[in-house]
């Protein structure tokens, strides 16, 4: 895994000590910090909520794992905040939220631990079949009593997925890799593709009648909390058994505690709780009839080196003007567009560094379009509020920060033309700064910046319209553009 973070073309970059600051809440791994300390300056406070609260307020950046709660209230310590990094999948101990009308960028690493939180799937569900947990402690103890431990076979079992994501993506190949038959539940997922996969797409309620093992592979939301309600483990096969390496409050604890003592299920294995660290007392983690482990799916070697550095260059990339693939409440790229976009932000930052320079005053609202490919690709990202704030880049703009950012996609599609708006309110004067789609194109020929665009009635272009070369690839060699109905700010006293 290479450790050099990619630096862009027609990216500024800071100058030596005027890094951003990040802030590193919890253990990250070597591999995340290395990239991160090339570009900014860190900064650690693991442990110490007191430190936290009293560096955000200088802090660009916060990097944080699960230990860490981000809430509204934290939040209001951080009027400089640009981005949180989350290094792993889940997001429920950040107000995504409270970040969301801050403008503040969140970013995960959904993809880094999916092999590790799979393994670790697997390995709750041989535990089980095989009572592993029952026959070491029973041997610790001096007794050697075989056939009190006889277990269970998976070949030919009925597992059933709640959830096809990168995780139960990985458990559901190496299921089928044991010649279980594999029911999948996941309404995101279109049928078609679960049964390329060679699973078996059904409805919950069914999966639930059907399955041997039923294990959950869901985000923790208001629609998913408690999706394993009693009503739904009472329907489970009899003997049947729960694994949840995903979240904890996605199952009813005090219910499966009452189908375990009753018998009606043969077992669960838990990484996750409701409440975490469990108390000494909890009962679910000591019930005979559980493998219980603390929160370990993620916590291996390789995956806490690989979701370190995806982190981290999603949070360098919002750093620096950059798109990102992993921005959980803002436009996102796949990778496939990356190489293709990204040049495009350089040019909306020359763009927007020229017309603050040609306005007389603040710029009220500016009217982007697109055209070419470039319509055609996912410029929803170009509509973030981390991309407009790099567009706009004025030193009276960037000491204002962006208190809320509200998506209002009005996007519309007229062959290759794409229109789209966005809202930002500005934390000082709430004066609305609309940007919505500008005009680019690709030209592969001539220098010569050209001025042959058509004219429309609700378009008002400037005296001239400009070229600009870009290095970044051979698929876009000339990008032309305009600001249109470009306005000054109306001053307010």
């Amino acid at each position: 895994m290479s450790l050099a973070a990619p630096r862009e073309e027609g990216v500024q970059q800071p100058l030596p000590g005027q890094e951003p600051l990040v802030l590193v809440a919890d253990p990250i791994a070597q591999e995340g910090l290395s990239l991160l300390g090339q570009r900014a300056r860190l900064e650690f406070v693991a442990g110490d909520r007191a430190a936290l609260e009293r560096r955000l307020g200088t802090a660009e950046a916060l990097l944080v794992r699960s230990e860490t709660r981000v809430t509204a209230a934290l939040l209001e310590s951080a009027p400089r905040l640009r981005v949180i990094g989350r290094a792993g999948a889940g997001v429920d101990t950040i107000d995504v939220e409270a970040a969301t009308a801050r403008g503040i960028v969140v970013v995960n690493a959904p993809g880094g631990n999916a092999v590790a939180a799979a393994e670790h799937t697997l390995a709750l569900m041989f535990a089980l079949a095989r009572r592993v947990a029952a026959a070491d402690a029973s041997l610790k103890r001096g007794q050697w009593s075989r056939s009190a431990h006889v277990g269970t076979e998976l070949t030919g079992k009925t597992l059933g997925l709640v959830g096809l994501g990168r995780v139960g993506g990985e458990v559901a190949r190496r299921a089928l890799g044991l010649d279980m038959h594999v029911l999948v539940y996941d309404p995101y997922v279109p049928d078609e593709h679960a049964r390329h996969l060679g699973l078996e797409p059904v409805e919950l309620d069914a999966l639930l009648d059907a399955a041997e093992y039923v294990s959950l592979h869901v985000p923790l939301t208001e629609a998913t909390r408690g999706i394993l309600s009693a009503g739904r483990i009472a329907r489970m096969r009899p003997g049947a058994f729960v694994i949840n390496c995903a979240r904890g409050g996605l199952v009813d604890e005090a219910a499966l505690l009452t189908a375990l003592d009753e018998g009606r299920l043969g077992g669960a294995g838990v990484d996750v709780f409701s409440t975490e660290p469990v108390a000494p007392d909890d009962p679910l983690p000591r019930h005979p009839k559980v493998v219980a482990t603390p929160h370990l799916g993620a916590s291996t070697v390789e995956a806490q080196a690989n979701v370190a550095a995806q982190v981290a260059n999603e949070v360098l990339a919002v750093l620096e003007g950059r798109p990102t693939q992993f921005a959980v409440n803002a436009p996102s790229l796949r990778p496939e567009d990356v190489d293709v976009l990204e040049p495009y932000m350089g040019l909306m930052m020359m763009l927007g560094k020229l017309a603050t320079q040609l306005a007389d005053d603040h710029l009220r609202s500016a009217e982007i379009s697109y055209r070419g490919e470039i319509a055609e690709r996912n410029v929803g990202v170009f509509r973030t509020g981390e991309g407009l704030q790099t567009a706009i880049d004025d030193v009276r703009l960037l000491k204002e920060r962006f208190r809320r950012l509200r998506l209002d996609d009005k996007s519309r599609v007229f062959n290759t033309e794409l229109m789209g708006a966005m809202e930002l309110e500005n934390l000082l004067d709430a004066a609305e700064t609309v940007v919505a789609p500008a005009l680019m194109r690709e030209e592969s020929r001539g220098s010569q910046a050209r001025r042959d665009f058509p004219e429309r009635d609700d378009q008002h272009f400037l005296s001239h319209s400009l070229a600009f070369k870009t290095d970044d690839g051979p698929r876009i060699e000339w990008e032309e553009a305009v600001i249109t109905k470009w306005e000054p700010e109306e001053r307010k006293y």
